[in-house]
């Protein structure tokens, strides 16, 4: 994830950006930094939590390590979306056609809206192989739409779109800064 943030500011530095779109780019690299933390915080619980499993007994109203990792994966979520919601629409001149599905579902039908058409509120969470899953718990019967493939499925998918992102704008701002506009 360095070299990703390295690649984009370096990027930043050969387009042309207006005031408002410079404050955005800015904001997306200090979402990703805040990314980078909340990722390894989960990686940390994730692995301690994984080595010791009555962690799911203790009780439900303390910060346990297992509530830990919940809240942490539920705010990687809301940071993603957030880049996502400022690259995607192209509001930077490089970010148009950015694609982070399983980020952009999960925040909006799992966490951040659950209550709107097609969401899910039943509030369940649970440890993976491939990090903790959102609502992954159903009752039977329920629908199974929107499921969470797990935090690390989808950040692989986010970080992919944010490479493919960076390359074609690295392709069609090759080398030379931009004016001092930037």
């Amino acid at each position: 994830m360095d070299r990703l943030i390295e690649r984009y500011m370096a990027l930043l530095g050969r387009v042309r950006l207006g005031e408002d779109q410079k404050h955005l780019a800015y904001e997306v690299r200090s979402r990703m930094l805040e990314l980078r933390y909340l990722l390894r915080k989960v990686q940390l619980l994730h692995r301690r939590f994984a080595a010791n499993t009555t962690l799911a007994l203790e009780a439900p109203h303390e910060l346990t390590p297992l509530n830990e990792i919940w809240l942490h994966s539920e705010m990687v979520y809301h940071i993603a979306f957030r880049i996502w919601s400022i690259l995607e629409p192209g509001l930077l001149p490089f970010g148009k056609r950015f694609k982070a599905l399983g980020v952009r579902d999960v925040r909006n039908k799992l966490v951040g809206h659950p209550e709107k058409h097609d969401g899910v509120v039943a509030r369940t969470f649970l440890i993976a192989w491939d990090g903790p899953q959102i609502k992954a718990v159903r009752a039977e019967g329920a629908s199974r739409r929107y499921m969470d493939k797990g935090l690390y499925t989808n950040l692989r998918e986010f970080f992919a779109a944010f490479e493919a992102m960076l390359a074609k704008a690295e392709h069609a701002h090759p080398g030379e800064p931009a004016d001092s506009a930037t």
